[in-house]
């Protein structure tokens, strides 16, 4: 199932397809990537927990669908601060692409930490 959520990462050039092609209207861009984001992640990760508290029955092939669908939500919320920040400092591209990167890759473990420590106080 890990091999099928990363595939939704590896279509990101359409999210940045999406958000050059409103280049031009600047405030549209990131917020419409944002909201794709966040409407592909809904409807990918409500269709996996509907799949598997058998609120309908899935095939496996189904199953790795909706895994890549609801793993592609977050190539949208990568581009968005990327694109928007990488042509507010375009002299310092390095450097804001790693701290970005980093950033969102330390947000997970970080949710995670916070949400262990306040639900499961005892867990060790």
């Amino acid at each position: 199932m890990g091999a099928a959520h990363n595939l939704g990462g590896y279509s990101s050039f359409i999210s940045g397809l999406v958000y050059d092609a409103l280049e031009h209207r600047q405030h549209v861009g990131p917020r419409l990537s944002l909201v794709i984001g966040c409407l592909v992640n809904m409807v990918g990760f409500f269709m996996l927990w509907a799949a598997v508290t058998k609120k309908f029955e899935a095939a496996l092939w189904q199953i790795a669908c909706l895994a890549i669908l609801a793993g592609n939500g977050g190539t949208w919320y990568d581009t968005s601060p990327l694109a928007t920040n990488l042509r507010n400092f375009p002299a310092s591209r390095g450097p804001v692409v790693g701290i970005i990167k980093a950033s969102i890759g330390l947000s997970a473990s970080l949710y995670t930490a916070a949400f262990s420590g306040f639900f499961y106080k005892d867990a060790g």
